[in-house]
């Protein structure tokens, strides 16, 4: 990803000694890249591949360029690269015209939700994911099964169950586990807000890294004690960390189920990562976009922004 320096001309980055992988650091290095016009297409993917923003630069040499701004053109170039198609999948489908196996990895996901009385807003947080192929849903709302496959896009399994009274919520997570299907398992908490490309982007991450779970250790966070969006650990996008928050957990579902969840309420998380530092399970933080964790109170997210 985009390292400290500041803005530079593209020219700049492009010495004719790099080898290819020297350029694709290069890429990364800069804040921004200024690419002039007519720059070629396939240089702007790859620069957009590596996650770093393309500008131009400001009429007004006193003007300070926005970084939110600048991230979030540069997160939606890079969804916008993979979207188009990478040079594996490319492949895999030439492969798979001749009729022989291609090896790409399927990573469709099984979404576990534990409903907390607003079934409505727990739905909604769901139904626009794409690549879920189940969805796990813990509710004691009478009709939950039926606007649930209702809500749901056709040839995704339902899967409702009551919660069970006096479980913790590490037990019921371990119950719903028993019942996910997919290659991948992603928690996701029913209080807070997903956007549509959330899963999408988290699963990404499993194409360029060797980590068995992903999630996000930056991300902003609501506070309506305060009436405040903070950004929590600007600086952990894109690294692997020793832990990443529950609520934006997406995990290998075979590596998920030998870890299991603690028999706890609160920390259920905390508890998880470390079992994974123990068991030498590598953990990645992801981008901090696609979500936001809504809380009435919470000081220690205050105090991390």
């Amino acid at each position: 990803m985009p390292g400290s320096t500041g803005c530079s001309h593209l020219e700049e980055l492009l010495p004719g000694h790099l080898s290819y992988p020297d350029v694709l650091t290069s890429y990364r290095w800069p804040r921004a890249v200024d690419c002039p016009p007519g720059t070629e297409s396939w240089r702007l993917a790859e620069l957009a591949a590596c996650g770093t923003p393309i500008v131009s630069e400001p009429a007004d040499p006193q003007e300070i360029p926005d970084p939110g701004a600048e991230a979030r053109r540069a997160h939606a170039a890079l969804r916008q690269a993979y979207a188009s198609g990478t040079m594996t999948r490319k492949v895999d489908d030439l492969l798979d015209a001749v009729g022989l196996p291609s090896a790409r990895a399927t990573l469709n996901i099984s979404v576990i939700m534990i409903d907390r009385g607003d079934l409505g807003h727990t739905l909604a947080q769901v139904t626009p994911q794409r690549d879920v192929v189940q969805l796990v849903l813990l509710s004691d709302a009478p009709d939950a099964a039926e606007r649930a496959r209702a809500a749901m896009p056709g040839g995704v399994e339902v899967v409702v169950r009551p919660s069970v009274p006096g479980l913790a919520t590490g037990g019921q997570l371990n119950r719903a586990l028993d019942l996910c299907q997919g290659d991948l398992v992603a928690v996701m908490d029913a209080r807070d807000t997903y956007g549509e490309h959330y899963l999408t982007d988290l699963a990404r991450a499993f194409l360029f890294t060797t980590a068995d779970i992903v999630g996000k250790a930056a991300f902003y966070a609501h506070l309506r004690d305060v009436g405040a969006t903070v950004l929590r650990q600007p600086a952990a996008e894109y690294t692997y960390l020793p832990e990443v928050a529950g609520a934006t957990l997406l995990a290998r579902r075979a590596v998920l189920r030998g870890l299991g969840f603690a028999d706890v309420s609160e920390g259920w998380d905390e508890v998880l990562m470390r079992q994974c530092r123990t068991d030498g399970v590598k953990v990645f933080s992801a981008d901090r976009f696609g979500y936001v964790c809504l809380r009435d109170h919470d000081p220690r997210l205050l105090g991390s922004a």
